[in-house]
Order: structure tokens, then C-alpha cells, then sequence
């Protein structure tokens, strides 16, 4: 659990999702060129690692992907699609660090891919054992998996986080992929883990995240002794906590 700490610890923290502003950071990611800061992807961070933090040759020191898929298409996702994803990320990338949970470790890795466990346990954290054991639930039972992720970024004790392409959505379900950076990436994802070209779940994740994050954030805070600034570098956002800043601001926020 504490290496967590030990990659974060009051370092300026940068989130990546995948709405679609965030093509604009593609545009200006020079702006890190000669910063450090502590990249962090979720779910499909392979498609902001390849077109985004290739360019001024950076990579993601932590990932998170909790992720639940349906039955039906879990082993052909884990072992084709989400399990290698993860094994690539490991020997591509020294100091790496996966978040994840404990029934996707029960649920995907041991039936599945057990060696993986095996040999990298090492970079893998289950989160489940971050908050206290008589009332987990409150603390994972979220929005959506940006809301699981900042807490667990709050336990390691970052000066700052930005998060980028966290948009929401909140038009026809059906077109969601419109929403999103790289759409044909993600339509592959989408048929994989769950065998549809949409995501029922997005509008109602943007509605319970815009309801429910503020009091998340508060447990957070409160749990881990920790408060720290939190930006939505995401112009168009439709969510207006947390704070949401444009790329103009990035300069004089990422100030050492």
C-alpha cells in the first residue's frame, strides 16, 4: 500500500479520461514537455498513452480499471482484451502501479490469467483495502469509477490533481460513442466487454456523478486526512465540481 505513497506523495497528479476534449491536450501536450508530474489513466489508457504521452515520451505510472463485464463476455474480454492490456503496461513501464479490486482480482485474473497475479503482484493494488472493512461499502459504492479513483489518488497525498476529458454525457445513450476521443478505439471496447456498440450505463453515471461526487469527496477527504486542489481541465464539462479550468490555466497551476 505504500507504494502508492511513495509515487505520489505531494506530487502534482494528472488524470486522463477519455471524453473527447480531451484531443485539445493532444494539441498542447508540450506543456509537460519539462514538467514532472505523475501521469494517471483509467480503463482504455492505452489510447491516451499511444497518441498523447508518446509525443513528449511519457508514460502512465499508475492505472485504475475496476471495471465489471458481463458474464457472458468476461473470459474472451479478460484474456483477449483487458488482462494483456495490462501485462503490456507492466513490461513497458519501470515504476507502474495498477489499481484494481478485489472482485476483478477474484472474478477475472485468478480464473483466467493467475500468472499474472504471480508475477506482478508486486504493482498491483487492490483498493478494497484502503477503507475500513465495517463500512467499505460507503466508501466504494460510487458514481462511476473517476469518483473510486480520486479517492484512492487522495490516499497517496497528491499537491494537486487535474483531470482531463471528463466530460460526461448526457444525450441519447445510443450515440454515446460520440462523446468520445478516438470513438472507433473505444466502439472496439465496447463490443468486447459487453458486446454492443453503447454503454447503457453513461448517461445515468454522468447523473449519479454530478449528484453524488461532492459527498464522495468529502468522505475521501475526511478518511485520509488529506485536502488538496482538484481541476476539471475539461472546458465543455457538463459537471461543475470539480472545479473546471481551461488549458490557458494549465501553465500557471502547474507551477512548481
Amino acid at each position: 500500500m505504500e507504494y502508492i505513497r511513495s509515487l505520489i506523495n505531494n506530487k502534482i497528479v494528472c488524470v486522463t479520461c477519455l471524453g473527447n476534449s480531451i484531443e485539445e491536450l493532444e494539441k498542447r501536450i508540450d506543456i509537460f514537455k519539462k514538467k514532472y508530474v505523475v501521469w494517471v489513466g483509467l480503463g482504455q489508457f492505452d489510447i491516451i498513452q499511444d497518441n498523447i504521452l508518446t509525443k513528449i515520451k511519457s508514460r502512465f505510472s499508475i492505472v485504475f480499471d475496476t471495471a465489471t463485464v458481463p458474464e457472458e463476455f468476461r473470459k474472451n474480454y479478460e484474456v483477449e482484451t483487458r488482462l494483456p492490456r495490462i501485462i503490456k503496461y507492466f513490461r513497458d513501464t519501470n515504476d507502474s502501479l495498477w489499481l484494481t479490486s478485489d472482485g476483478l482480482v477474484r472474478d477475472s485474473i485468478k480464473p483466467y490469467m493467475p500468472d499474472l497475479l504471480a508475477q506482478y503482484q508486486h504493482k498491483i493494488i487492490v483498493i478494497d483495502n484502503m477503507f475500513p472493512k465495517n463500512n467499505r461499502r460507503d466508501y466504494m459504492e460510487v458514481p462511476n469509477s473517476v469518483c473510486l479513483l480520486i479517492g484512492s489518488l487522495l490516499y497517496g497525498r497528491p499537491k494537486k490533481i487535474i483531470i482531463f476529458g471528463l466530460d460526461g454525457y448526457d444525450g441519447d445513450p445510443k450515440q454515446n460513442l460520440i462523446s468520445y476521443y478516438k470513438p472507433d478505439l473505444v466502439l472496439q471496447e465496447h463490443l468486447a466487454a459487453l458486446g454492443q456498440d453503447w454503454d447503457p450505463g453513461i448517461k445515468r453515471d454522468t447523473k449519479e456523478f454530478i449528484d453524488r461526487f461532492s459527498y464522495h469527496l468529502r468522505l475521501y477527504e475526511d478518511l485520509f486526512n488529506h485536502r488538496c486542489e482538484i481541476y476539471n481541465c475539461s472546458p465543455k464539462s457538463l459537471y461543475t465540481v470539480p472545479q473546471k479550468i481551461t488549458y490557458d490555466d494549465l501553465e500557471s497551476i502547474t507551477k512548481v
